[in-house]
């Protein structure tokens, strides 16, 4: 097995696949993960969601504030722990990203046999569970996730990220420090 072969494959795939997830142009990647994060957990301040989108808050106020002149949130700049919502037209717009990214994501599926899927999707689960490293890993990760599918033992992300704060505060106990 040439596992640099198997890096580079899986390398042109997540640059294919990112690539045709990224033609929601006028959004950035930003926005499309501030939209997609209101639409599955709903409102909530916006240094939460810079959290999530892995932006600093300067960043996240900008596509914030351009996300709100576009009609998309409603939001009050001055009260950072004022959540953020969807306008009605946030919501239909978060709907086109979502249901283009579920047919971007099953078109790579689809290629693959029902048998070939039930071998993939231990594989998947592994390798998200060994790339999570933090709950704020965890969150930022799943930023695209519908988190109504992919929840509590259906998440691998979430069980790892979970399991390493149980540790961490098992840790803690036994640490005086």
């Amino acid at each position: 097995m040439n596992e640099s072969l198997i890096a580079n494959h899986l390398g042109a795939l997540a640059v294919c696949l990112t690539d045709r997830l990224s033609v929601t142009a006028p959004l950035s990647d930003s926005s499309r993960a501030l939209l997609e994060s209101l639409y599955f957990r709903g409102p909530m301040p916006a240094t939460s969601l810079a959290a999530i989108a892995g932006l600093a808050q300067p960043s996240a106020q900008r596509a914030l504030d351009k996300l709100r002149r576009q009609g998309l949130v409603t939001w009050d700049a001055q009260g950072r722990s004022r959540p953020v919502s969807l306008t009605g037209e946030g919501r239909d717009r978060a709907e086109a990203l979502v249901a283009l990214r579920d047919r971007v994501l099953r078109q790579a599926t689809t290629a693959l046999s029902a048998d070939e899927q039930a071998t993939l999707a231990p594989l998947l689960e592994r390798m998200l569970a060994a790339l999570t490293t933090s709950a704020e890993d965890a969150r930022h990760m799943c930023r695209f996730c519908d988190h109504a599918l992919c929840n509590g033992p259906a998440c691998p992300v979430g069980e790892k990220a979970r399991s390493l704060s149980c540790q961490t505060s098992e840790g803690d106990a036994d640490d005086p420090a």
